[in-house]
């Protein structure tokens, strides 16, 4: 049901590891459909501190903290469920 909503695509690279100098190290870009939305939102981070996210996207792929869509980072990342608590998607806040 979520696909039928995702009108948009996005470039998402994930996160495979750090080098020598502790930067994350990134797979290569790849075009997945999603759904994008400006929207502001509060996001707790896990340091404790506390930033305001401008965007969020809506995808079928599985996405972690730490990867980026379009070139910014993912701050959090929410799965959505149905009503058998399978898991159809993930809202990821950058």
């Amino acid at each position: 049901m979520l696909e039928d909503y995702l009108n948009q695509t996005c470039t998402v690279r994930y996160a495979d590891g750090t080098n020598a100098r502790g930067q994350p190290i990134y797979s290569e870009p790849r075009s997945v459909p999603c759904r994008l939305v400006q929207k502001y939102q509060l996001v707790n981070r896990s340091d404790g501190s506390t930033v305001t996210a401008e965007h969020i996207c809506y995808l079928t792929e599985k996405i972690t903290t730490g990867d980026t869509i379009n070139g910014l980072a993912v701050l959090s990342v929410s799965e959505m469920t149905d009503l058998d608590g399978e898991i159809t998607g993930y809202k990821a806040v950058m």
